[in-house]
């Protein structure tokens, strides 16, 4: 374990979401909603870096050689293409 200094976040959600979440954390085998949080958390980053350069997100189908694009607020914020000037 490295030697950083731990913060303990507490946040409230509805009891669908914590379903949901848990739900999420089973499938994946990650154990523990830390270990999820850290995986969403590395996605979330890689996705920022990768929007901030101007590539778009998305997930691609090889086999019809077709995607979907991810668009939330928070890459639209960062992207250059999202970004409205005044």
């Amino acid at each position: 374990m490295d030697n950083e200094r731990r913060i303990r976040i507490q946040f409230d959600m509805s009891e669908s979401s914590a379903k949901e979440l848990d739900e999420l954390i089973a499938e994946t085998n990650l154990g523990t909603r830390t270990a999820y949080l850290n995986n969403a958390l590395s996605l979330f980053k890689w996705a920022i870096k990768h929007s901030r350069g101007g590539a778009i997100i998305a997930a691609m189908n090889n086999e019809s050689d077709s995607y979907v694009e991810l668009a939330t607020p928070a890459l639209d914020e960062v992207s250059p293409k999202g970004k409205v000037t005044a």
